[in-house]
């Protein structure tokens, strides 16, 4: 799996989704570096992309924080519309990322494709458990899902 350490041209321009992967906050309900450099690569990507949307993912509340509020919070205070950010709560593992974001955009049709958003080290399981995730997501409709995995962005 080739990895992309910046955005990445010739992404969809419509129907595009960022998905951010959560990671644990610490006890106060602070994020981790690791996490403010999974935003910094989104709020890149979003500048890059003005029609595509975030999907910040991650629950394990810490303080009375989850990780995606702390996601939304913080790209709203750079600039981000909070109309362009989807908040996916509930999820407390990579499993959970993958499971509740895909049933989320499952919902519009307007989704077309994602782009995961992770540390290297992570986006190979990551990747793995989305596509499962959207298999997973047509076993129980019983209909084909259109939604595609469109590349990655790692730091």
């Amino acid at each position: 799996m080739a990895m992309n350490y910046s955005v990445p041209s010739g992404l969809p321009a419509q129907g595009h989704v960022f998905v951010v992967l959560g990671s644990a906050l610490s006890a106060s309900g602070a994020m981790s570096t690791k996490l403010e450099r999974r935003l910094k690569l989104a709020k890149t990507a979003l500048a890059k992309y003005p029609a595509a949307k975030v999907l910040v993912s991650g629950g394990a509340p810490k303080n009375g924080k989850t990780e995606a509020a702390v996601m939304r919070a913080w790209l709203v205070a750079k600039g981000i519309a909070s109309s362009r950010i989807l908040v996916e709560p509930e999820s407390a593992s990579t499993i959970g990322n993958a499971k509740n974001s895909m049933a989320l955009l499952s919902r519009s049709s307007a989704y077309t494709s994602y782009t995961l958003i992770s540390d290297a080290s992570h986006l190979r399981r990551a990747s793995t458990l989305f596509r499962a995730a959207t298999v997973l997501i047509q076993e129980q409709t019983g209909e084909a899902w259109a939604i595609k995995p469109v590349s990655n962005l790692a730091y």
